[in-house]
């Protein structure tokens, strides 16, 4: 070595520039070591002015030994910039060829880099991917390649110096022509920025042809996940079309149907309806305990794409019988959103009626989720047996089916019939009022209840005066309330007469619904007097109500008030609780913190909590000057 380095002294006392010439003659033939250290003090000439030994080495690469190429990598990424601007700018020819390769090796070796480095590189490969010499140009077009197939950063300043470059070089395609570069550009296609995607949607590009060529030469593991994907992209849905429908393979098809959520997207909904047979695609229902994607996903692609009737609904009923929920779903909705056939409802009603309480919810739900009023019919004569389903889930699923359709429907719920309602009152108004007075006189009390219920909802009580009239004098002292309720509405002195009977009832909700309404009535207050004593204790509340919200009558309701919360009875306090809320009593907030700790019922002290709660809000927002709820305890 002392030899070696006497040597190098020599050459080195000649001058820079012989120096150099003489290590670049003699580096391909020395020995291992003698490389190393002529590769180390070419290096080590290297300058930001001067990179003429950086260019000898990368000019031997394929001889350099590891611990050399790793040194070159270090020197080269440092003094990148220069290189390319002496490669690029200037031309040089030996500079072009060394940065060739070193853009090469440090993409190769490099597994990420700085926005500015990346902008560098790109750049840089995306102007020698054009270079007449085919070492330059294979050079920067495999590293352009790499650089665009590992780049999935979501910067978008990052994707598009990595799209810009791509096209840059595409669109110089016909003087590299390098299958090379539209493989990356087809692989990062489906996460393109906005630039590339661009490019990708023009219309009869020269390159898309060879585009779509080299795309055909993915590997199968490159190729499978991406072909949904591609129906997407105008320049490359073609591929993807004559794969899925010609030839796909296994993989690609289970790639195809569990990727079947993205044909939400409209234009790969719209590729789909102009492919042609799907059969290869759908030839068969996957099995297995991972598939359950897959087999929602057959279902899915049958319905979207061009599929022959009896085939479609063959495969759906393959897959109702596989046991995968999800998949059943998925068929069972299939199953009547594209004809309501007697064939369909029969399959589904053998679903409807087995043992398995989800499968049996699934085909009810099914079948009773269409608004078309055809297929309703279709399918009615399969609904019928459901009603007596051993399943409860199953039942309660027609009964609001049917509620949506049957005005008049038994149903406990307030909503119940209102849409189906609607529908018939524009249709048929005096067939529906007729119908609500019948079943008003000769209904059951649960028919009578929601008829009462739909006639406030669509405001037709005027109409059924007479019905509730007469409902006031029944023995259902839940429909007589809500008569009494209803009739608040109507001003005649039929109404008001049946009304003022209803004070006098023995049970304590009817009185207490009468007395809200005469409470609304003017100069009434000689009726109400007697009922701030009454022994009900909502009586007695909606009384009192009445009178805090007379001005001449406000102390003594007050004192009733008082009387009411030191009632031994709880109920009495619970209501005069309400009231004291109802009525902004903030000066009873105090009695009401006291009652919430010391009452002896829980629910008395739970009301009352809730109740200081609120008078305490009250007060801060009067003195607060909030014009919202002035209470009536408070003057300012």
């Amino acid at each position: 070595m002392a030899s070696l380095y006497r040597r190098l002294n020599r050459v080195r006392s000649l001058g820079p520039e012989t120096a150099e010439a003489i290590l670049d003659a003699t580096l391909p033939h020395a020995s291992p070591d003698e490389r190393d250290a002529i590769v180390a003090e070419l290096l080590d000439s290297t300058t930001k002015d001067n990179i003429s030994g950086l260019e000898v080495v990368l000019r031997h690469w394929g001889c350099l030994s590891a611990d050399a190429k790793r040194a070159s990598l270090v020197v080269g990424v440092d003094h990148m910039e220069p290189l390319v601007t002496r490669a690029v700018a200037h031309g040089v020819p030996t500079a072009r060829r060394a940065a060739g390769r070193l853009l090469s090796s440090i993409v190769a070796e490099s597994s990420s880099f700085s926005a500015g480095e990346l902008a560098v590189i790109a750049h840089a490969c995306a102007e020698l991917a054009r270079d007449a010499d085919p070492a330059v140009s294979g050079d920067a077009i495999s590293a352009l390649a790499d650089l665009g197939a590992r780049t999935e950063s979501r910067d978008p300043s990052l994707l598009d110096v990595i799209d810009r470059a791509l096209i840059e070089a595409a669109d110089t395609w016909h003087e590299h022509r390098s299958g090379r570069m539209l493989e990356a550009i087809a692989l990062r296609a489906h996460a393109s920025g906005p630039l590339l995607r661009e490019w990708l949607d023009r219309i009869d590009h020269p390159a898309h042809m060879a585009l779509r060529s080299s795309a055909r030469m993915l590997r199968p593991d490159e190729l499978a996940p991406r072909l949904v994907r591609w129906l997407s992209i105008p320049a490359l849905a073609p591929v993807a079309t004559q794969r899925l429908t010609t030839r796909p393979t296994e993989k690609e098809r289970l790639f195809a149907l569990s990727d079947s959520h993205l044909l939400l997207n409209p234009r790969r909904r719209a590729a789909v309806s102009r492919m042609g047979n799907c059969d290869a695609l759908l030839a068969g229902v996957p099995v297995g305990p991972g598939a359950s994607p897959s087999r929602v996903g057959a279902v899915r692609w049958s319905q979207q794409a061009r599929m022959n009737p009896t085939r479609r609904r063959a495969l759906i009923s393959a897959v109702l019988t596989t046991g995968d929920p999800h998949a059943q779903w998925a068929a069972a909705q299939a199953m009547v959103s594209r004809e309501a056939s007697r064939e369909e409802s029969v399959t589904l009603l053998d679903y409807a009626l087995v043992a398995d309480r989800h499968a049996a919810a699934l085909a009810a739900r099914t079948l009773s989720m269409t608004r078309s009023s055809l297929k309703w019919r279709a399918c009615a004569a399969s609904l019928r047996p459901l009603a007596r389903s051993q399943h409860e889930s199953v039942r309660r699923t027609i009964d609001e089916s049917a509620r949506w359709r049957d005005p008049m429907r038994g149903v406990s719920e307030p909503w119940g019939g209102a849409v189906a309602a609607r529908l018939l009152l524009a249709s048929d108004q005096s067939g529906f009022i007729n119908e609500l007075r019948s079943l008003l006189a000769h209904g059951s009390g649960e028919q009578r209840m929601n008829a009462m219920q739909l006639a406030r909802r669509l405001r037709l009580v005027q109409e059924i005066e007479s019905e509730l009239i007469a409902v006031t004098c029944g023995s259902d002292n839940r429909l007589r309330s809500m008569a009494v309720h209803l009739l608040a509405r109507s001003s005649s002195p039929a109404s008001r007469a049946a009304v003022e009977s209803a004070l006098r009832a023995p049970d304590g909700r009817v009185r207490a619904t009468a007395v809200e309404v005469v409470a609304r009535w003017r100069d009434r207050d000689a009726q109400l007097t007697e009922f701030v004593a009454d022994q009900v204790a909502r009586v007695r509340a909606n009384a009192i109500v009445h009178f805090l919200s007379e001005g001449r009558t406000q102390r003594s309701a007050t004192i009733a008030m008082h009387e009411m919360l030191s009632d031994a009875r709880s109920g009495h306090r619970l209501s005069a609780l309400w009231v004291a809320e109802v009525g902004g009593q903030t000066d009873l907030a105090d009695r009401a913190r006291e009652m919430a700790m010391h009452d002896d019922d829980p629910a008395v002290r739970k009301r009352a909590m809730r109740c200081a709660r609120a008078l305490t809000a009250m007060t801060r927002r009067a003195w607060s000057g909030s014009p919202a709820d002035q209470p009536a305890g408070v003057s300012l």
